[in-house]
């Protein structure tokens, strides 16, 4: 009687076994394939798709949905056929969770996967290397193989997004930065000009940094008043409110949010190039050294030239952040 490893319990012949052809034998078949199999395993890759999102509680407060709007493929490359993920398509899953599927080997046609969903990667009967990963949720974000991953609210073209890697939002619009210098001490609310239903949701930056609410303060859309937990405290304070309205006319793609270009420019300059312009660019919101930047007081962006002026030149090791729009 053949005894098993221990890990992926392939069987080997026990000590003093006679005969042990046949243990020997599906010992070195079953190393064959699974060699075989994380061959194929290490230049996996999946394509198609078409718009993926993720909404960490959609089905419940627990329970995020992931869905893609067209079928997935996913192939080493080593045959001319593919598995496939049927799409449309979505799924529901929980912080801690993964999603996985069987990999089919030596494919004779185009094979359609289940996803299976657990706490684990693990499949009765089933060893290992033929179980691939498809998406694990922690700390709310989903996390693909490659290293892509999609953050609560996103939508785009994952498994296609190309060089600059948008990730696309639907059915929102930015205004323009709505820039307020109160101009005394002792203030604690602050006017949005616009209200619900088309305001969504604002970041608010005090003097340049990022405010957090509840924390530093709370937002009525109803009134689009903001109330500030600490009031102004000194004359200069100055408030950027990025608002994120509602879009209750588009029924298809808005615009794309590129990856944030980090830009660490030599000391002296005036300008730095956001390599983007028209017709494609959307907008800019420009952070130095962390604080955001208001335009016009702080920068001028020219969509035509892609741009950016600076007030105020460059210093040794400063850090420019700017986050990019495209119109799509």
């Amino acid at each position: 009687m053949p005894d098993l490893t221990p890990r992926l319990n392939v069987a080997t012949p026990a000590e003093f076994e006679e005969p042990y052809f046949d243990a020997a034998r599906s010992e070195s078949l079953a190393w064959d394939a699974g060699i075989y199999a994380n061959a194929e395993n290490s230049q996996l890759q999946f394509m198609g798709g078409g718009i993926l999102g993720w909404d960490k509680d959609a089905a419940s407060a627990v329970s995020g949905v992931l869905f893609w709007t067209e079928n997935i493929h996913v192939t080493a490359y080593t045959e001319p056929y593919e598995a496939t993920i049927a799409g449309p398509a979505s799924v529901e899953i929980e912080e801690g969770e993964v999603l996985y599927f069987l990999m089919p080997r030596l494919m004779r046609s185009d094979t359609p996967v289940q996803l299976y969903r657990s706490n684990r990667i693990f499949l009765e009967g089933t060893r290992l290397h033929d179980l691939r990963l498809f998406a694990a949720r922690w700390n709310d974000v989903l996390y693909f193989y490659n290293g892509l991953s999609l953050k609560d609210g996103d939508q785009g073209a994952l498994f296609a997004g190309g060089l600059l890697k948008p990730s696309v939002s639907v059915l929102h619009t930015h205004h323009d930065p709505l820039v307020i210098d109160p101009g005394a001490i002792g203030v604690g609310v602050l006017d949005m000009l616009m209200t619900s239903p088309d305001l969504d949701r604002v970041d608010l930056y005090r003097n340049g940094f990022l405010q957090s609410e509840p924390a530093d303060y709370s937002l009525n859309t109803g009134t689009g008043i903001v109330t500030l937990v600490v009031a102004t405290t000194a004359i200069n304070e100055r408030f950027i409110a990025l608002r994120f309205c509602n879009d209750f006319i588009s029924t298809g793609l808005d615009h794309a949010h590129l990856t944030p270009l980090i830009i660490e420019p030599l000391p002296a300059l005036f300008t730095l190039d956001m390599l983007v312009t028209d017709p494609l660019v959307d907008g800019v919101d420009l952070f130095r050294n962390g604080q955001l930047l208001a335009e016009p007081a702080d920068y001028t962006f020219d969509s035509g030239t892609g741009f950016v002026t600076l007030v105020v030149q460059t210093v040794a090791s400063e850090r420019f952040v700017a986050l990019r729009r495209l119109k799509v």
